[in-house]
């Protein structure tokens, strides 16, 4: 038989039925093109993977706004209305230069500001009116919220055009009946030159690359399409796993940690989500069921409940143990009974569940009425009997190690737990008023008011104690933890710190090149900042991070950072990467250098960084046991 797969790489949009819809084709930059049965009519649409749930804490209803500013003045079109006057007059455009110039700000402010008036008592369109008045650079935000998530990877563009199928990229695959479809999907990948895919059919459905071409309903000349999605990386404290473009995984590691993924190797197709807990993975596949490997004390083996594992939605660890969220809101869980694997004497009250969050030994549910659940090792938080009666209308849970801390409707919070990790709150109760964002190190917790300013509560010597600090820290914008302390951007861009001295909570001797900052990461003990200009500056422990002096001249035109337990990496503009910190823990990719070209993403475990390509392909470096070494699977994660 002869069957012809249309080029789609990194796509991620259902393919049209060709009986009921025109052929389709996508290629790297996303694009959804389709025959028009109109001659000489042509249509483009671009969907954008952010939206409110995007939106920075300090400046909500931002994407919207970003939406109207789109056309309303750009580069390459400065007038407001340029762009779709050229429209009108020539009937298309090459769709660039999205960059909004401040021109058209208050126009577009007041389109938003007309469709807000009239959807203002429906909750979700609640937006903070004046972002000005708490110091916020609405430009600023806009070019950074555009940098963010404008990119490719997060664009679909559909092209609606005369060009029938035949004149974009195809490839007539022929194979016998009796062969799998694995077959002919590794002739498509190498006819269309592309990475690894998931064939899918005219209706949608991806093809078991096991079953026989017999037994798929597939006849002669049928077209199909090659999805390929971007490899995806995660880790658990000693080992990671790759989910690749087919949705097949690879892992490496220490075998107690999940590195050896043999044994359920033949479930591990179509998989769409994997999970990590400390010691274990568990993967979502396509038709909502869960595969679970790894030490079988900590969720590595979910066969207790493998009948229950249907419909699922997402999946929380953290600890020793998974929580799994079905379709209808129900719960299951596995792994260490007493750090949460074990939900019976709750089950009856796991319903209408919308999300979950852990502390290192229990969970907290919370439910669409906006009550808590709470099940686990009562002393990291999973008995909230003490505060059941406060835990009503519920808006977001945040853990430390040890303990929760809930913002309520009325922005009051409630705190349960080990008191001495933030479990206990009375010393600050009358403080915490109009909280909107919650942060945790690993034993204390701090939060943002609405008035710009920061409570702090649980070990003093993990940050529970900001009172040093109290007059710096005015209108924050945003809070990022260490293990053992705070740094908190402000309103203008600097920097302002606590906790522990030596891990991160003392930036004094940086406090001068602590301005215009965009971002910080944290390991264990040492904090590293992004300016806007692409440098970094680092402070806190030197061997955790915290000095990078001997790779300063490299820090430059950064645009992400991820950190180990003791180490950080960085990824420039030109897709290198640069890395330090312990050695041990990824802080030296000296022997993996000359392969860190054009990455995309970096992902990190306990001691070791995994970095993907552009081209798909994978990179490790780190602790070797703890898979910092891919050599032995390198094969496996060949995308091409």
């Amino acid at each position: 038989m002869e069957t012809r797969p249309a080029k789609r790489a990194r796509g991620d949009v259902q393919c049209l039925t060709p009986e009921k819809s025109p052929n389709v084709s996508c290629d790297d930059a996303k694009r959804l093109g389709s025959q028009s049965p109109t001659k000489g009519r042509a249509a483009a649409a671009v969907a954008v993977a952010a939206g409110s749930f995007s939106d920075p804490v300090s400046c909500q209803g931002l994407a919207h706004y970003l939406e109207h500013m789109l056309f309303m003045g750009s580069s390459k079109y400065p007038g407001e209305d340029e762009m779709e006057s050229f429209l009108a007059k020539n009937g298309e455009d090459e769709m660039e230069s999205f960059l909004a110039k401040n021109g058209g700000s208050s126009n577009a402010f007041t389109a938003i500001e007309s469709e807000f008036r009239l959807t203002q008592n429906a909750d979700d369109s609640r937006v903070e009116e004046e972002p000005a008045q708490k110091g916020v650079d609405i430009n600023e935000e806009l070019r950074k919220f555009f940098l963010e998530h404008y990119q490719a990877p997060r664009l679909r563009l559909c092209v609606y055009g005369v060009e029938p199928l035949d004149d974009l990229e195809t490839a007539t695959i022929k194979a016998e009946l009796h062969e799998e479809v694995e077959a002919l999907r590794l002739r498509a990948q190498i006819a269309l030159g592309v990475g690894r895919g998931q064939l899918v059919d005219s209706s949608g459905c991806v093809l078991d690359v096991s079953a026989p071409i017999c037994n798929t309903g597939l006849q002669n000349g049928d077209a199909l399409t090659l999805h390929i999605k971007r490899a995806r990386a995660c880790g658990t404290r000693g080992a990671f796993a790759v989910v690749l473009g087919d949705g097949s995984v690879v892992t490496w590691g220490e075998a107690a940690s999940g590195g050896h993924s043999g044994a359920v190797q033949e479930k591990l197709k179509n998989v769409q989500h994997i999970q990590p807990s400390a010691y274990g993975f568990a993967a979502i596949v396509g038709d909502g069921s869960v595969v679970a490997w790894g030490d079988a004390h900590s969720g590595g083996d979910s066969s207790a409940v493998q009948d229950q594992l249907q419909n699922v939605q997402q999946i929380q660890a953290r600890g020793y143990a998974f929580a799994a969220i079905r379709g209808d809101g129900s719960v299951v869980t596995w792994g260490y009974a007493d750090d949460g694997g074990d939900s019976s004497a709750v089950q009856d009250q796991l319903t209408n569940v919308q999300q979950i969050q852990a502390s290192e030994s229990a969970f907290a549910a919370l439910r669409s009425d906006g009550s808590v659940v709470t099940w686990g090792s009562p002393g990291y938080g999973g008995d909230s009997s003490a505060v059941q009666d406060q835990l009503q209308n519920v808006q977001q849970i945040q853990a430390s190690a040890r303990a929760f801390a809930a913002i309520l409707s009325n922005a009051s919070v409630v705190t349960w737990g080990d008191r001495r990790c933030g479990g206990d709150s009375s010393a600050v109760q009358d403080q915490l008023k109009n909280a909107r964002q919650i942060q945790a190190s690993y034993r204390a917790f701090a939060a943002i008011l609405d008035d710009g300013s920061v409570v702090s509560w649980g070990d003093s010597h993990m940050g529970g104690d900001s009172s040093a600090v109290r007059d710096q820290l005015k209108n924050v914008q945003q809070i990022q933890a260490s293990t053992w302390a705070f740094a908190a951007i402000l309103g203008d861009r600097s920097v302002a710190t606590w906790g522990d001295f030596r891990m991160g909570g003392d930036s004094s001797a940086v406090r001068d090149q602590l301005k215009d900052v965009q971002q910080v990461q944290a390991t264990a003990s040492a904090f590293a900042a992004v300016r806007s200009d692409g440098s970094v500056v680092t402070w806190g422990d030197s061997h955790d991070g915290g000095d990078s002096s001997s790779v300063q001249d490299q820090l430059q035109h950064v645009q992400q950072i991820q950190a180990s337990e003791r180490a950080f990496a960085a990824v420039c503009r030109d897709g290198s990467v640069v890395s330090w910190g312990d050695a041990g823990f990824g802080g030296d990719s000296g022997s993996v250098q000359e392969q860190l070209k054009n990455v995309q993403q970096i992902q990190t475990n306990f001691s070791a960084f995994v970095a993907i390509l552009d081209d798909g392909s994978v990179v490790a470096w780190g602790d070797s046991q703890a898979g910092g070494d891919c050599s032995a699977v390198q094969n496996q994660l060949d995308q091409m």
